[in-house]
């Protein structure tokens, strides 16, 4: 029988397949080799270009034979050095009668990077932004490999749930206030924290940390960054960054018919946050739209009978901070304060796994 040790019973514990990490390794490998042999042509065309390999891994219970790769390269002119833009993971799901999300177990592993470099980029240094890169591509592959696990072992998502969680994908407002709150929604959704754990331990692997440098690490380590922003959320310090940036509120304002010059700065934080909730409503419902509907007639004619009365109850209970968008704020405030506080005593317990 195989020993295990206390540190695979302290990830196990804390949400860390087995094998995850030595999975994102090897993907890392196979992936380098392979971006070592394209050149400028591969590109052309911005497509981005694809790769299968056949392999044999395990994480945890989950094995998958092919992993799926698609890589895309944009240029862009105010990029100075490259840098990964995106990476993610695409899954399958089939409809449930009673409206929900059934995960479709696959084999197959589909993972899509982006990377966005400078214009005029020679490809050929792209296998060395890889290589100088490891730590951060294999802490993200292990991110992203984690979903995949979760999406193997869920028996179902709800549907308002993923509605909400694809609601701020892609949304912004080009004011750093607003879009950094925006992004903490994502980043401390239920389907991101799953995998919070993991990429930390991928990190502190990776980067051999010691028990003495654990505390260095962890307030130096992106993830931690975000949490603690998250967890120190506060309302009166949310509206003071709107306000001071003046410019761009301004704007903002301006595109909703409003004159801020004639406005207090109340009437203009009144006026985001209707902006904020109503933009975030909209895709919420949206989203939930789409997962409900099943054929063409719906979309032409609405849904009829139960799944009428789901989708009105579901527009309810999104619709209930219209007349209050502030309330909207400080739920989520009191979210983040929590979650926040949460996953970091979470991944403080990760200490256990540093060299000693």
């Amino acid at each position: 029988m195989k020993k295990i040790t206390t540190s695979e019973l302290i990830k196990e514990e804390l949400g860390v397949p087995n094998n995850l990490i030595k999975v994102s390794e090897d993907s890392f490998s196979r992936i380098l080799n392979w971006v070592k042999r394209l050149s400028d042509d591969d590109f052309q065309g911005g497509e981005g270009v694809n790769m299968i390999f056949r392999v044999d891994y395990n994480i945890a219970d989950y094995r998958f034979t092919t992993l799926k790769v698609k890589l895309g390269v944009d240029e862009h002119p105010k990029v100075l050095e490259p840098e990964i833009l995106s990476m993610a993971v695409r899954s399958q799901s089939k409809k449930t009668d009673d409206y929900k999300l059934e995960p479709v177990k696959l084999k197959t592993v589909d993972l899509v990077i982006v990377v966005v470099v400078p214009e005029g980029f020679d490809y050929d240094e792209l296998p060395s932004f890889f290589e100088e890169n490891k730590n951060e591509i294999i802490t993200d592959l292990a991110h992203e490999f984690k979903h995949v696990y979760d999406h193997y072992k869920k028996k179902y998502d709800y549907a308002d749930e993923r509605a909400k969680y694809q609601a701020v994908i892609g949304v912004g407002f080009n004011m750093d206030a607003l879009d950094k709150f925006v992004h903490d929604i994502y980043f401390s959704s239920a389907n991101e924290n799953l995998v919070r754990p993991s990429e930390i331990a991928a990190a502190i692997k990776r980067g051999d940390i010691s028990q003495s440098r654990f505390l260095d690490f962890l307030r130096s380590n992106n993830t931690y960054i975000n949490l603690k922003r998250i967890a120190d959320f506060d309302i009166e310090n949310f509206k003071k960054e709107i306000l001071k940036d003046t410019k761009n509120l301004n704007k903002l304002l301006r595109k909703v018919k409003m004159k801020p010059s004639e406005m207090s700065d109340d009437e203009k934080i009144e006026t985001v946050f209707k902006i904020l909730f109503s933009t975030i409503a909209s895709s919420t419902i949206g989203n939930f739209h789409e997962i409900l509907k099943t054929s063409i007639f719906e979309e032409l004619l609405g849904f009829q009978g139960e799944k009428q009365k789901v989708f009105e109850k579901f527009i309810k209970r999104v619709s209930r901070f219209e007349n209050n968008p502030e309330e909207f704020v400080k739920s989520y405030g009191k979210y983040f304060n929590f979650i926040g506080d949460k996953m970091i005593k979470k991944i403080s317990k990760l200490y256990a796994i540093t060299r000693k």
